[in-house]
């Protein structure tokens, strides 16, 4: 890595083994020390929340196996890729080929660090449709297992999922203004005070370098459904801050000019979480998610590249900014 090799750790460590590793070792992440900063008492998860749903994640893609991408292709086959893509996820649609097509389009090679980047499948994505040169941070056993597998199914290095506290003074340190883009999905979300932990994703970006940040809303109409369905994880979410207002004020700050800040995406049910063990509400969830097909292409008829932009239907806060030079 040309560019501040300096900031880059010489070796990494294999937690379960206890062993030292070079960098250049198959699954070798960096490791940091992951004692939790005094940040942690300001966090609405734990690491136990964490390695539970990723234990889920992983549970499902095994379920699915071989049987699920023979349907897809199928489907494929059948119907076409221009007329499948109306029923495919509206709200993935408008972050992935809009969003992503005007901020990241042409910038191949640059360093996009995700924050919380389990399972890797959004980082893979942008690796392969952008270019850019992808890394993860996560600080759960779990997500690092899971993420560190699907970069090696994708062909890509292992070592840039980075297992470690994001908020540790060393890791701040070691990457420090290192990265062009600094990615967090349904993170800052999680904690009382998300202002300070803007401050953290931008201690990470270069001058110059664009900050892309979104919240799931779970104020609007999934509220009712996800309040019978798992009524714990509305409490593990800070749920003021999917209010506009507030979510503006988050970002309101001197070393950040402003693209874009506000409700964006489209209604999706795929928000609405069971918890890992409830089989019956889960296939509940699962039929009830097969209306977002025809939702998705009426969506993507009725609004374009445009979205929902209010508080009952849309699916996500969206921020959008560059940190400015000189702060």
């Amino acid at each position: 890595m040309a560019d501040n090799e300096q900031n880059q750790p010489a070796i990494a460590r294999d937690q379960r083994a206890g062993t030292t590793l070079p960098r250049s070792g198959t699954f070798a992440a960096c490791m940091i020390d992951r004692t939790h900063s005094p940040n942690s008492g300001n966090e609405l998860t734990d690491e136990q929340f964490w390695n539970e749903k990723y234990r889920a994640t992983r549970e499902r893609r095994d379920q699915a196996g071989l049987l699920h991408k023979a349907v897809r292709a199928a489907v494929r086959a059948a119907v076409g890729d221009e007329y499948l893509a109306y029923g495919r996820e509206y709200s993935a649609y408008l972050y992935k080929t809009i969003l992503y097509g005007k901020h990241l389009h042409g910038a191949q090679g640059a360093k996009l660090l995700e924050v919380g980047s389990a399972p890797g499948d959004h980082l893979a994505f942008i690796n392969k449709t952008y270019g850019l040169d992808v890394y993860g941070v996560e600080y759960a056993q779990d997500g690092v297992d899971i993420n560190r597998q699907t970069f090696v199914q994708n062909g890509l290095d292992p070592d840039h999922v980075i297992f470690a506290d994001f908020f540790s003074p060393e890791f701040q340190t070691r990457y420090g203004q290192f990265f062009d883009f600094v990615l967090s999905r349904g993170f800052i979300e999680h904690f009382d005070d998300p202002a300070d932990v803007i401050g953290k994703h931008l201690s990470l970006l270069k001058p110059g370098g664009t900050l892309i940040v979104t919240v799931p809303n779970f104020i609007g109409a999934v509220y009712p459904l996800q309040y019978v369905l798992y009524r714990d994880l509305l409490d593990r979410h800070n749920l003021n801050l999917m209010r506009e207002d507030a979510f503006a004020r988050t970002f309101a700050r001197p070393d950040l000019t402003q693209i874009y800040c506000g409700y964006y995406g489209g209604f999706t049910l795929g928000l609405i979480e069971v918890e890992p063990d409830a089989r019956v509400k889960g296939k509940m969830l699962g039929a009830l998610r097969k209306l977002q097909i025809p939702l998705n292409a009426a969506m993507r008829l009725t609004f374009g590249d445009r979205g929902i932009r209010n508080r009952l239907f849309t699916s996500h806060l969206l921020y959008v900014g560059e940190k400015t030079p000189g702060q």
